[in-house]
């Protein structure tokens, strides 16, 4: 997940107000005879088959996640559900980035004072780093340190050098980390964000950098053998634009004992002492790379399948989703760092994708007809950053304009102690009542969130102008860990959810008139003290889909937001915010990280063809 989950039973709605004014218990409620029953031994088939090992946490990829969605599709066939997909089909593919690969052998060499050559192997004394890009070339070769700019720490191994059109020879992590008894910036063993090498490699590309060289650091090699990092330690991301390597410390010892510093642990050494930079441009040594890197992706699929609907709205429609995907064997998404096995995600999210399989089977079977059709879709990649549901409102399989509501279940299989969070019911007028009338009818003590931004895929729809309710039991100790199992699910309380969301989609349904959208204006949040690392609120929603465009596009923008307040709109391309350039998402998470809250920060956008430079506040976030 990126959250939440929801399901439901059918309750005639004078019946809610009969229990609030005479006390009846849930249970002398009179039942609905056109309503089956939700089952728990349903719920707990779907959950266990789609948490089972075999299905690899239906990670983007993996085959278990293939068998997810026919299993999906088979059970909408079987309840007699219409294709909504391509070509009749319950199925919309979508391309999802997977890694990267090196294309042909890469290669490292330099040119040593007199004229001598210093040519690597592949693998054995250099490695390319995965989240770097492609690129060849001869240039100078400079030794920065360890790469850092940190002002607010007075300290910065570019000073008095230019790296502009040259590679960077940088070492690992931070000074001072064998400081004893201290745990400061610099001063002993909890490290910043300028010790991350993505961190590294992207202030050396805004410097002008041709490519980075790093080395490990020598007071990690006093307790570590000196091994080359795996090609995809670091992920497969596009943390960079230049080429990034890793070189052993025997061939950095070599190029800086050629240039007359030393070996790297006198100079490491050097800089503990005083905190003083020792960088400069190794004088008669030059540099030779040349690396290709590709993108591979993965064919994945959204399923998803409509019950029409009759009478005068029957054109409409109530999208009822979930995602069905999870992190797989661990990885980037995984909460569990380090660890390969099976991420099961029975509460992220096979809770949810069995809440839209039994609500499916519900509205199916009734003998009355719906006012507006329902459109079930479960989404993948939502774990990737909402990659299906964004895909399918820019290429939506119905009239975008013909949804009028979009009701999302992310992890609703923990309920504990009564308590629901429910998303989105500031969208629209008549949720936050409707929202409360299911709180007393079916026991919930409700936590309600007006906003339509959160995340999970209802923000995809948010961002549409789409009113959107998002149903959630709340994150627990086995949140993206191997530790999400089926045994753990409340199948008793998902019942309840599905009965809830029931109600809340028959009411849908049956409106005279669609469900008016409000864009909710954000709470201002309360200050609270910033911790390291910790991002800015920029007030928007990229896409985390349109991999082809070079900056970040805006999906949609909070009201009243920081970006909407400068100006900012939906469609619009960022590159640029402060100093740092926006190739990407990593890019933009680096500014957010660095820019603090109540500055205002130059940003340049790119709408059609002009570029807009409009100045954004940033605040704190939530």
């Amino acid at each position: 997940m990126r959250r939440i989950p929801t399901m439901r039973w059918r309750i005639p709605w004078f019946f809610v107000c009969v229990v609030a004014l005479t006390g009846l218990s849930l249970a002398e409620v009179p039942k609905d005879s056109d309503r089956p029953a939700p089952s728990v031994e349903r719920l707990r088939q779907d959950v266990a088959w789609l948490a089972a090992d075999e299905r690899e946490g239906r990670g983007v990829g993996t085959e278990g996640l293939e068998q997810a969605a026919e299993y999906i599709a088979d059970r909408f066939q079987a309840l007699g559900l219409k294709p909504a997909g391509e070509d009749n089909t319950y199925f919309q593919w979508l391309p999802v980035p997977v890694g990267r690969k090196l294309d042909g052998t890469p290669s490292l060499c330099f040119t040593l004072p007199e004229g001598k050559s210093l040519v690597l192997k592949h693998e054995t004394d250099f490695q390319v780093l995965s989240f770097g890009g492609s690129g060849e070339g001869e240039v100078p070769l400079v030794f920065a340190g360890y790469g850092i700019r940190a002002p607010e720490y007075k300290y910065n191994d570019y000073e008095g050098i230019d790296v502009k059109g040259k590679a960077v020879l940088i070492m690992r992590r931070e000074p001072r980390q064998g400081v004893e008894g201290t745990d400061g910036p610099f001063q002993g063993s909890r490290q910043t964000r300028h010790s991350a090498l993505v961190t590294k490699a992207r202030l050396a590309q805004s410097l002008g950098a041709s490519a980075v060289i790093f080395v490990t650091d020598p007071y990690t090699l006093r307790k570590e053998e000196d091994r080359l990092v795996e090609f995809g330690y670091g992920g497969f991301g596009r943390g960079a634009r230049i080429p990034l390597f890793h070189i052993t410390r025997a061939v950095a010892d070599q190029l800086l004992e050629a240039a007359g510093l030393g070996k790297l642990e006198e100079i490491a050494d050097a800089i503990d002492e005083d905190l003083k930079p020792r960088s400069r441009e190794l004088d008669g040594i030059k540099v030779s790379f040349q690396c290709k890197l590709v993108t591979e992706s993965a064919r994945v699929r959204n399923v998803l399948a409509v019950l029409p609907g009759h009478g005068p709205h029957a054109d409409e429609f109530v999208v009822v989703g979930a995602h069905y995907d999870h992190v797989g064997y661990g990885g980037p998404g995984s909460l569990a760092p380090g660890v390969r096995a099976v991420h099961n995600g029975a509460d992220d999210n096979a809770s949810g994708t069995a809440a839209v399989l039994e609500l499916a089977r519900l509205l199916s079977e009734r003998s009355e007809p719906l006012g507006r059709s329902v459109l079930f879709i479960l989404f993948t990649a939502e774990e990737r950053g909402l990659i299906g549901s964004q895909y399918f409102v820019n290429h939506p399989t119905v009239p975008l304009e013909k949804i009028v509501a979009m009701i999302n279940l992310d992890m609703v299989g923990r309920l504990t102690d009564d308590k629901l969070v429910v998303y989105g019911t500031g969208t629209s007028p008549q949720f936050s009542k409707w929202i409360e009338q299911l709180g007393q009818t079916y026991g919930f003590k409700l936590k309600m969130v007006p906003t339509g931004f959160g995340p999970s895929d209802h923000s995809s729809f948010y961002a549409k102008k789409i009113p959107v309710l998002h149903f959630f039991t709340d994150l627990h100790k086995d949140y993206h860990r191997p530790s999400d199992d089926p045994e753990k699910i409340n199948y008793e309380g998902m019942v309840r959810i599905v009965s809830a969301v029931h109600d809340v989609v028959l009411r849908v349904t049956e409106l005279e008139e669609r469900p008016e959208f409000v864009n909710v204006r954000p709470r201002r949040p309360q200050r609270q003290q910033r911790t390291e690392g910790q991002m800015a609120y920029f007030g928007s929603i990229p896409s985390y889909t349109a991999t082809d465009v070079d900056g970040v596009l805006i999906e949609g923008v909070a009201e009243d937001g920081p970006a909407a307040r400068a100006g900012i709109k939906p469609k619009d391309v960022l590159v640029k915010m402060g100093d740092i350039e926006i190739h990407g998402l990593e890019d933009f998470a680096e500014a957010l990280r660095k820019y603090k809250p109540g500055q205002k920060v130059k940003v340049t956008v790119k709408r059609g063809e002009k570029l807009l430079e409009l100045e954004v506040t940033l605040e704190e976030r939530n």
